[in-house]
């Protein structure tokens, strides 16, 4: 399997295949070409029944993204297999990613997800327990779903394309690391496959516009998506809610997108929920809540799944909602000829995107006249430029600040200012800066 340019012939028939493998949770789907028709979703094949024990796995469109090893290395539990007695591995897939690690990287994860999150077995990077967990999805895919209505010899000479999504953030270096663990995955399984079977990568918010909008450009409802249209896509994970918004470049022969706004996000997934709930357990509980074994309280638990407090959730849906404003804003300033300025990097070349905020100061800090903020910034200075430096400082109440200056729940403040006169430019000492503001600020940014 490789996952060079697609080369083969036009005419033949393939295997569709998609492959969601999600922080949390992993599916797949597939389809034939075989046919005149134009597919629609309603030719897409969702796998199910997915192994391991209770209800949940048989009507399950999706598996947990979690992996067990044996003591001696052998068998390999995955998915909803994986028990809570099990030492599991999950979240693996940010591993692939160090800036999403790094990001993700929280201590509370353990009291909501298990030692395991964000962790490797002894003698395993992070390559190789991903592809151990594809490698299982695939093997159950093939024999469970795909068997079931082609037979295996003619799967042995049908060449496959196999998509997998990857977040619409994930680095060059992410991406070549997830095609090495599932084309790593594909060795391991020993599947048989046509010749020109490749794999390609999709990014998750593309998939989700193509998947959704798909139905409204067929069977006699194109007029709910034109051509300019735009098209926000809210994705909802376990780990993260990513925000992008496309527009329609076209519709025949294939629907074609192109990203309008910068892509958001926020860490606010799902599993924050269950964290949001574990902490005010403890806090009403005490130890009586603590001390019980994680089996008692994991998420996929008897007792997380039948309990509904609305708010729990509503940290959660506001942080969503935020995201969803702060794309919105930035789509009418497109919209009205405000288009986000993106310049080129002068000394990297690297395209870059104007009018992020960078916050300092969390919501409820304590600032005290001896509060001091650092920050590192880049400033090209020259005998004929002025010496003079200036950023604008914003505040906001919202528990889930805007990363945009356009949004419009940021207020500024004031402006800060660096005067290079006084420094030593040889030393690169920026001599003191000043700050002048309308008054106080419960939470302070930079753009």
């Amino acid at each position: 399997m490789n996952t060079d340019n697609d080369d083969t012939p036009s005419g033949i028939h393939k295997i569709i295949m998609g492959v969601d493998f999600g922080t949390t949770y992993t599916g797949v789907s597939w389809v034939t070409t075989e046919g005149s028709h134009r597919k629609t979703l309603e030719d897409v094949h969702i796998i199910r029944d997915w192994p391991g024990p209770g209800r949940d796995a048989d009507y399950a469109c999706k598996t947990p993204s979690r992996i067990a090893y044996s003591s001696d290395g052998g068998r390999r539990e995955w998915g909803f297999e994986v028990t809570s007695k099990s030492q599991c591995y999950t979240w693996m897939k940010l591993l692939l990613d160090p800036e999403q690690r790094t990001k993700f990287d929280d201590p509370e994860l353990v009291n909501s997800e298990g030692k395991g999150v964000l962790s490797l077995p002894p003698n395993k990077g992070p390559i190789e327990v991903c592809a151990d967990f594809l490698c299982e999805v695939a093997k159950f895919a093939f024999e469970r779903g795909l068997k079931k209505s082609i037979n295996e010899e003619t799967l042995a000479i049908t060449p496959f394309e196999v998509w997998l999504t990857v977040p619409a953030v994930w680095s060059d270096s992410a991406k070549a690391d997830t095609l090495r663990a599932a084309e790593a995955a594909a060795k391991q399984a020993k599947i048989a496959y046509g010749p020109g079977t490749k794999i390609f990568l999709i990014r998750e918010p593309e998939a989700a516009a193509i998947a959704t909008s798909s139905k409204l450009t067929q069977g006699g409802m194109t007029s709910h998506v034109r051509v300019g249209d735009g098209i926000i896509v809210c994705d909802c994970g376990g780990g993260t809610v990513d925000v992008t918004t496309y527009e329609v470049e076209g519709i025949e022969p294939k629907l074609m997108f192109k990203e309008l706004v910068a892509g958001d996000g926020g860490k606010c997934g799902s599993t924050y929920i269950d964290r949001q709930f574990i902490k005010w357990m403890e806090m009403r509980f005490g130890a009586a809540y603590s001390s019980l074994p994680w089996e008692k309280k994991e998420p996929a638990s008897k007792f997380m799944r039948d309990d509904d407090f609305r708010a729990f959730f509503q940290a959660v849906v506001d942080r969503i909602l935020s995201l969803l404003r702060s794309q919105i804003d930035a789509a009418r300033a497109v919209s009205r000829g405000a288009a986000i300025k993106i310049f080129n990097d002068k000394w990297s070349g690297v395209e870059m995107v104007a009018g992020n905020m960078s916050w300092s100061l969390a919501k409820g800090t304590v600032v005290k006249e001896d509060t001091c903020i650092n920050l590192s910034v880049v400033w090209t200075i020259t005998d004929k430029q002025k010496s003079d430096w200036a950023f604008d400082v914003f505040c906001c109440d919202l528990d889930a600040p805007p990363r945009r200056e356009a949004h419009t729940d940021g207020k500024e403040i004031g402006v800060a200012t660096v005067n290079f006169e006084s420094g030593d430019k040889t030393n690169k000492d920026p001599g003191q800066p000043s700050l002048r503001t309308d008054g106080p600020d419960s939470g302070c940014a930079t753009q």
